[in-house]
């Protein structure tokens, strides 16, 4: 990988922040909290790697966007490499909550396997993991560090919904045995959707579509409708 840009001298920050944050009374507690800060980051990053690619995505303009300092900025992460995997963990544990989230809500059987794979598809789907898997397959030769990040990240989320089916199986559906297949299957789906998206063929599903093609998918290879 590109060696990273190094650490740089300590910045006046944007006009925003120098006009509240970074100027206060003594012994005034901050005005934005460590963590609220930190996600702050976390999006800007996510958005700058989104819009500008891996390559062109600077750290400074991150630093910017967030309102903060590029010493506040390499507190987070090291360096670009660190704030994508940062970037892409986040994602990922947003996405099993929400699979945890569908399992308290008292749903019949058949609708919390919808509600689950609805969960699944409308993360791959959406338009800032497909960006994502375009950005990553046209860099991967240049930066082979950011392909294996993300095939690790993936591998992490099908292992989380492979496991939420699973378990939904065990629970709601105890007399069937091809849970494992079913999430096979229904991955495969999405993932195939992903591919067309990214490479132009198939254009963007909206929410309401993303819902609807999780919904048929769901019932007709599952068989719970």
């Amino acid at each position: 990988m590109e060696s990273e840009e190094p650490l740089p001298p300590e910045v006046a920050p944007p006009a925003a922040e120098a006009a509240g944050q970074s100027r206060r009374a003594p012994g005034r507690p901050p005005l934005r909290e460590q963590e609220e800060t930190r996600q702050i980051i976390i999006e800007a990053a996510a958005h700058e790697f989104v819009t500008a690619g891996f390559a062109h995505a600077s750290m400074s303009r991150i630093a910017h966007a967030a309102g903060v300092s590029t010493r506040t900025l390499y507190r987070v992460a090291t360096g670009k490499d660190d704030l994508f995997r940062i970037v892409a963990e986040q994602r990922i544990a947003r996405i099993v909550a929400d699979f945890l989230r569908v399992r308290g809500e008292g749903l019949s059987p058949a609708e919390e396997l919808v509600e689950l794979t609805t969960a699944y598809a409308g993360f791959v789907l959406g338009p800032e993991v497909s960006s994502t898997t375009r950005m990553v397959g046209e860099q991967q030769g240049r930066f082979p560090d950011l392909a294996t990040s993300f095939r690790q990240n993936a591998q992490r989320l099908a292992n989380a919904f492979d496991m939420a089916v699973a378990e939904l199986f065990a629970r709601r559906f105890p007399g069937r045995d091809d849970a494992a297949f079913i999430a096979h299957l229904l991955r495969l789906v999405f993932l195939g959707q992903q591919r067309q998206q990214t490479a132009g063929i198939a254009p963007p599903l909206t929410d309401t579509e993303i819902r609807t093609f999780a919904r048929q998918v769901t019932g007709r290879i599952a068989r719970t409708e």
